[in-house]
């Protein structure tokens, strides 16, 4: 009998779904039967999944503050137990430093009380949707390089290798500091913070989409509770793009971020980190030689 995965994944603005789906065709390209399904149904919508008809699990999410996003926190407590089901997880972040080695921790500590056995965590690279802008070419290149960061990802599950990184206690203390303050109070804070412009068409995209339950329209008001993700999926994805910050615009990428646009656009090449790179982006020279990464 052969694989039949289930991929669960959550994504803000689109870097962890596109990784979902490379990592689908990726499998299925091995024969394996691949199903996909979002996190948000399961924690909002009380989808029902029945988790015993998957040989292996695999679980994806964006790094938020060296961490989880707080959705992930819910699908833990959602998830029936089990005994002693195989769980990959993968997650992408706009960069490999150390520190994120930290991000799947608690995931994995949750899921083995649970009787999941999370044997194997990666973080795919893509681009900066917050507070840092990268280039559209960085952005491209990272793309282009997480097509064989998942295939290597494949490959490794399908042979249930083994592959957990971890971090000292000092970064591991450091991160839930960090994690804390920007999951509880920025995040918070910034959700509180927006407000929509006149131009806004009351469409209620925001509305429907946000991962978190934080918007609310009424006699055609829209509203921010105290809620928020910082995905931006609200910001990047409103058609007027009239919904703003107040205080707190300096994390909003002026220009948006639309990961597919950039992808398929046939005028980015993908080739701006090279061997004379200089400055802050030279270490993700690191990430593109090393498969180990």
């Amino acid at each position: 009998m052969g694989e039949h995965i289930g991929l669960l994944f959550f994504s803000g603005t689109g870097n962890t779904q596109i990784v979902t789906e490379l990592i689908q065709s990726t499998l299925q390209s091995k024969e394996v039967i691949v199903d996909i399904i979002c996190i948000e149904e399961i924690v909002n919508q009380n989808k029902v999944v029945d988790m015993d008809q998957y040989s292996m699990i695999g679980i994806g999410y964006p790094v938020y503050g060296f961490k989880e996003p707080r959705i992930m926190k819910k699908l833990t407590e959602i998830l029936p137990r089990t005994k002693t089901k195989d769980v990959f997880i993968f997650e992408t972040a706009a960069d490999f430093i150390s520190i994120n080695n930290n991000s799947s921790q608690y995931v994995i500590r949750k899921l083995h009380k649970k009787g999941y056995n999370v044997f194997y965590t990666r973080i795919i690279c893509m681009g900066s949707n917050f507070f840092m802008k990268y280039d559209d070419e960085l952005i491209k290149q990272l793309y282009l390089s997480a097509l064989s960061k998942v295939e290597e990802l494949c490959t490794d599950v399908l042979s249930r290798k083994k592959r957990i990184k971890t971090t000292n206690f000092l970064l591991r203390l450091t991160t839930n500091i960090l994690h804390w303050f920007e999951d509880e109070c920025l995040a918070r804070i910034f959700g509180k913070s927006l407000r929509v412009l006149e131009t806004c068409s009351h469409c209620g995209k925001c509305v429907r989409n946000c991962p978190s339950k934080n918007i609310r329209i009424k006699n055609k008001k829209i509203s921010f509770k105290w809620n928020c993700l910082l995905c931006m999926r609200c910001i990047y994805n409103c058609p007027k793009n009239a919904i703003r910050s107040r205080g707190l615009s300096f994390l909003i990428l002026k220009d948006g971020y639309n990961i597919k646009k950039i992808i398929e656009s046939s005028d980015i090449k993908g080739k701006y980190i090279t061997k004379d790179t200089k400055g802050f982006m030279k270490h993700f020279q690191r990430y593109f030689n090393d498969s180990s990464i």
